[in-house]
């Protein structure tokens, strides 16, 4: 299960249709001629012109939340585990709800960081796996400067892999390998080939024109802004920009709360009054609501059936929840036991009879498309599905140390997305944030694992290929646990090493 958060919206990053596998183990000028990269060379087109079975099944769920300053996120699902991601989009910054709340006794937050000395003697957290590995896996951005393209990626086969149609200043990401190719051609001529790109990790932005219909003149001088800003932002930072950046510059930092990352091990402690919901079937059915403990006569569509009276209660006890480093870069945390088994239980039945084929991309870029990159089942849920969805969005706003009113469809968040994936399925290599030519992005993922692991080899971990200074590592955390991490950079660029993967759910 997945939560998002936003700073803006932002297509998610899509893998290209086949590329570069990680070990299996391992697992997102009209006037003047436009001066791109020297490495983003365009070859010569054909045309006239040169320029997601039976077995065991697996589900997550996602949720996005947005930032004022521009994103947005995306979901995972482990084998044999569920998933939840949280957020992306615009969210606020509520740091002073808590510097408020915090003499009111509902929600305490404190750091603790772990010396070198006890991490070494510590070791990992027991849920990460180092992979010892590498990939080549990279963010690409298209940008049209003709009327409308098509654009496809060249698998080797007769005609390429469609995947979608720009409009003129409409621009798409998305994740692929270095070597992979993507030819463009003129909308609906697909013989009218207009240039082709071969991806290079030096190149990040890749322009189509047209010669004989060249860009209206404002967009040439805010690309050559734009290229000029590339150039001197690589050469302060050593980074690429991959961003948003539109006629009033790049898009801003985040201005939401972003938990710190120095050193792995480090620990975050918050103590939310969120209690959690569980089930007692020896409890008794006249339980008083007015008692110490929260009760419903739950409406479930539990076990298909659609009406079952059952003793569901709150606790209301406060619910300690530790953050733990496990990557700097990207900045990636592991919460245990932020779930009760019931309230992992209770997601997965709440979705069970709503999910439909995963797709890949936007409307609002090249378009939402089935992909054979993500082969899992997925459905969303709305934070007021029940009393226990609204309490996960509750529980998590103290855990992200922001304002639960952000974490709605309306303001940052999205709705929690589920994804189902059975034997072999998984979602390639992506990324969460993505440009679509507006600043906003998903800028935090909360992934909420709703079953454990059968055992090691039953695969569905959560993979990041570009963690560990690029050797990757993967986590399981197990059923009720999370994983967070941002996908942006403080300074608002979005971070290629977010890079993710739901790996494979493997038969046993």
């Amino acid at each position: 299960m997945a939560m998002y958060l936003k700073t803006l919206p932002v297509s998610e990053l899509h893998p290209a249709q086949t590329g570069e596998r990680v070990p299996k183990a391992a697992l997102l000028n009209v006037n003047r001629p436009i001066q791109q990269n020297p490495a983003c060379t365009a070859r010569p087109g054909f045309g006239s012109l040169a320029l997601a079975g039976t077995g065991r099944a697996v589900h997550s769920l996602s949720h996005t939340l947005r930032k004022r300053a521009r994103f947005r996120t995306p979901c995972l699902v482990p084998a044999s585990a569920r998933a939840v991601q949280l957020w992306s989009g615009r969210i606020l910054d509520c740091s002073q709800r808590y510097q408020d709340e915090q003499e009111d006794g509902v929600a305490t937050v404190s750091e603790d960081s772990v010396s070198f000395d006890q991490i070494s003697s510590k070791g990992l957290h027991p849920s990460v796996t180092l992979l010892n590995s590498g990939t080549t896996a990279m963010s690409a951005k298209f940008r049209s400067l003709v009327s409308a393209v098509d654009y496809y990626f060249d698998d080797g086969s007769d005609g390429g892999f469609y995947q979608g149609r720009l409009k003129l200043g409409q621009e798409s990401t998305t994740n692929t390998y270095e070597g992979h190719v993507f030819f463009f051609t003129r909308a609906g001529d697909k013989s009218a080939v207009l240039q082709r790109f071969t991806m290079h990790k030096d190149c990040v932005l890749y322009v189509v024109t047209d010669p004989l219909y060249p860009p209206p003149p404002e967009m040439q001088d805010d690309m050559n802004r734009e290229l000029a800003f590339m150039s001197d932002y690589k050469d302060r930072t050593g980074l690429h920009w991959r961003h948003y950046y539109g006629p009033d510059g790049p898009r801003g930092p985040p201005e939401l709360f972003m938990w710190p990352a120095q050193e792995i091990g480090q620990l975050h402690r918050v103590i939310s009054k969120e209690g959690k919901w569980k089930e007692d079937f020896e409890a008794p059915a006249d339980r008083a609501a007015s008692g110490p403990w929260s009760f419903f006569d739950s409406w479930l569509p539990f076990a298909g059936k659609e009406r079952q009276l059952r003793n569901v209660y709150q606790d209301p006890t406060p619910v300690n929840l530790t953050l733990e480093v496990v990557s700097i870069k990207p900045r990636v945390f592991v919460i245990e036991n932020f779930l009760s088994s019931y309230e992992a239980d209770h997601l997965i039945e709440l979705s069970r009879h709503k999910l439909r084929i995963s797709t890949v991309g936007n409307d609002d870029g090249s378009g939402a498309r089935k992909d054979p990159t993500r082969t899992s089942t997925n459905t969303w849920l709305s934070r007021e599905s029940s009393r226990v969805t609204d309490s996960v969005f509750l529980r998590a706003a103290d855990l992200l140390n922001l304002d639960e009113k952000l974490l709605n469809n309306k303001s940052n968040a999205e709705d929690m997305q589920v994804v189902h994936y059975e034997n072999g399925q998984k979602y390639d290599p992506h990324h969460d944030w993505g440009v679509s030519g507006y600043p906003e992005s998903r800028f935090i993922t909360l992934l909420l694992y709703l079953t454990d692991q059968p055992h090691k080899a039953a695969g569905g971990e959560t993979s990041f290929p570009k963690a560990d200074d690029g050797r990757g590592m993967k986590i399981h955390p197990g059923k009720g646990s999370a994983v967070l991490f941002y996908n942006l950079l403080e300074d608002g660029n979005g971070d290629d090493l977010a890079l993710h993967e739901a790996l494979p759910v493997e038969p046993g």
